[in-house]
């Protein structure tokens, strides 16, 4: 465990309730701090364990479509793109006669 939870523990355990109020807060607070320490344990299993193999093929899968998909880009790059010229008419008056 970290120093925090052993700070908290030896805290808890240094504590005497004196009346019966007390006693319920005192139970009260070793239990929701039994639990945290179970979500904790149970957060850092998952962790551990890394992420399910059906996660991990689809990332594979979907990265595989994603670059199968893909155009060359040096082809792209390659590809003539036709721009009007000094002596051909402007742009605005092809998409204005259409």
């Amino acid at each position: 465990m970290s120093v925090a939870v052993d700070g908290i523990f030896a805290a808890l355990q240094g504590i005497e309730p004196r009346s019966p109020s007390a006693a319920a807060f005192y139970d009260d607070s070793v239990r929701q701090l039994n639990a945290a320490l179970a979500a904790r344990r149970d957060r850092l299993d998952d962790a551990r364990r890394g992420l399910p193999w059906v996660i991990g093929a689809l990332l594979f899968v979907g990265s595989l479509v994603i670059v199968g998909s893909a155009r060359d880009p040096v082809a792209v790059l390659r590809t003539p793109v036709d721009l009007p010229s000094a002596g051909s008419p402007s742009l605005r008056s092809q998409c204005s006669s259409r």
